[in-house]
């Protein structure tokens, strides 16, 4: 498949829904927590989040993370207004577990370059975690659902262009492909 020229961008949730609002950007990704007005939107991943450490980590010899192990550790935790970590701590509250937060970080890659460097163990995507598997960390199921939704928009009344519908697909078909390698990761832990 030959494309056109396509420009990607990381931003930040709020500046990306900013952009898509504006006309800016043809479509854009953004984490649940952002206002959704001026822009059409969908859903287009909801994955449950995974426990990262590193390899050596003690948790590493356990299947399933429950609650109460992720209070004995330092935690690295996404920024508080982070959808997924809100999740997440509604769970926690149901179990009386607080977390011990060393670091916010902003990204689930900065999370993950934070427990690579040994400060703690994180909570994130899958998909991110997944990439860092590579790198020397593992991830285990968490025992809570805190689901990590990855929302996609485009501008109000504006239908999706050839190269952006394309872009999409492929999009779509990588992370079908990633979610299953992540399940048989997952399994075999």
């Amino acid at each position: 498949m030959e494309w056109p020229s396509v420009s990607l961008q990381i931003l930040s949730s709020c500046q990306v829904r900013e952009r898509v609002a504006a006309g800016e950007f043809d479509i854009g990704f953004f984490a649940d927590e952002i206002t959704t007005e001026g822009i059409e939107t969908t859903v287009f991943a909801e994955q449950p989040g995974v426990v990262v450490m590193p390899e050596a980590h003690p948790l590493a010899r356990h299947k399933v993370i429950q609650p109460h192990q992720l209070a004995e550790v330092p935690f690295i935790a996404l920024n508080p207004e982070d959808s997924s970590r809100l999740r997440l701590e509604r769970f926690l509250e149901e179990h009386n577990v607080r977390l011990n937060i060393l670091v916010h970080a902003p990204y689930a890659f900065s999370v993950c370059e934070l427990v690579l460097a040994g400060l703690g163990i994180g909570v994130v995507n899958p998909i991110t975690a997944f990439e860092y598997s590579k790198r020397g960390l593992t991830f285990r199921r968490l025992s809570v659902e805190a689901m990590v939704v990855c929302i996609q928009a485009i501008p109000a009344g504006r239908l999706l262009s050839n190269t952006a519908r394309d872009f999409l697909s492929v999009l779509r078909t990588q992370v079908t492909h990633e979610e299953s390698q992540i399940a048989t990761y997952l399994d075999r832990q």
